[in-house]
């Protein structure tokens, strides 16, 4: 663990210790969370819904579950559709998610922990 004096970045991205200065490898996996939902959902990490300041929040209170976030994947674009398997198989990918952004840090998974359940995920 490092400690910044004065942290800097994007503060959605940033894992509550991070906030106080205290950076690691759990730090960066709050960050890779935010990453990931923000690709599959396609909604901006300010303000992504009414109710909601950011995307953080949004998961939080309305994307508990692997169905819910199938509910939230980004459709915008037409050309791109996700795959049937991919949308019926959202458990991995909500684990990851969820296993990032747990805002204690003892608790939170570093980012190579996460390597066999994405690689689950990339072979779909």
């Amino acid at each position: 663990m490092v400690h910044a004096a004065s942290p800097a970045g994007t503060f959605i991205y940033m894992s509550p210790e991070a906030v106080r200065g205290e950076v690691s490898f759990k730090s960066d996996a709050f960050a890779f969370g935010v990453v990931m939902l923000e690709a599959l959902t396609g909604l901006p990490v300010q303000r992504p819904a009414d109710h909601h300041a950011n995307l953080l929040s949004l998961f939080e209170d309305e994307i508990g579950t692997p169905n819910d976030l199938a509910g939230f994947l980004d459709r915008r674009d037409a050309r791109c559709t996700w795959p049937a398997k991919l949308i019926a198989a959202m458990r991995p990918l909500h684990e990851a998610i969820s296993r990032c952004l747990e805002p204690r840090k003892r608790s939170r998974a570093e980012v190579a922990e996460l390597i066999p359940s994405l690689e689950e995920v990339s072979t779909w």
